[in-house]
């Protein structure tokens, strides 16, 4: 969308300001590895171009909650591949290395630094949104009233021609 109104861009930029926090909560608590979770953080504007939408595109969504909730433990091992890729980006280069870290969240759970719970993030992120909305509230009313101003002077423009 190109020909946004200020009231778009100003939702827009909003949104993009709080999705940079919510990006820099991950980078904070040290849950970059490959950065696919961080780069699925996106904005968009609702079809309608009254509200914004802050979401997470489909590419995280067997792990986003694995990862703010955590995975229990004595369940379901994860998928061996998405550990060794996870190795590959750390660096491990044991090639018994994988096998022994997926034993071990089967077992124990996963992200033993959060306790083996989780990152809750989720909870991080509702935090920002709160603190935030504020920011937002008198951008808008500006953009009401510049909008407003706008038509009264069209209606007494038009009241003027008649």
């Amino acid at each position: 969308m190109t020909d946004n109104t200020q009231f778009e861009k100003d939702l827009l930029e909003w949104a993009d300001d709080i999705a940079d926090k919510f990006k820099d909560v991950l980078i904070k608590k040290n849950l970059k590895a490959s950065g696919g979770l961080i780069n699925s953080i996106k904005t968009r504007l609702t079809p309608n171009g009254l509200g914004v939408e802050i979401y997470l595109d489909d590419s995280v969504d067997k792990y986003y909650d694995v990862i703010d909730k955590g995975r229990r433990p004595n369940k379901k091992a994860p998928p061996i591949s998405a550990i060794k890729a996870w190795a590959t980006i750390k660096g491990i280069t044991d090639p018994g290395a994988p096998y022994a870290i997926q034993k071990s969240i089967a077992k124990k759970g996963i992200i033993k630094r959060f306790d083996y719970k989780g990152a809750q993030y989720s909870k991080d992120w509702t935090n920002i949104f709160r603190q935030n909305i504020g920011k937002l509230l008198p951008k808008l009313e500006q953009d009401m009233i510049v909008k407003l101003d706008g038509l009264f002077n069209q209606i007494k423009v038009q009241i003027e021609k008649d």
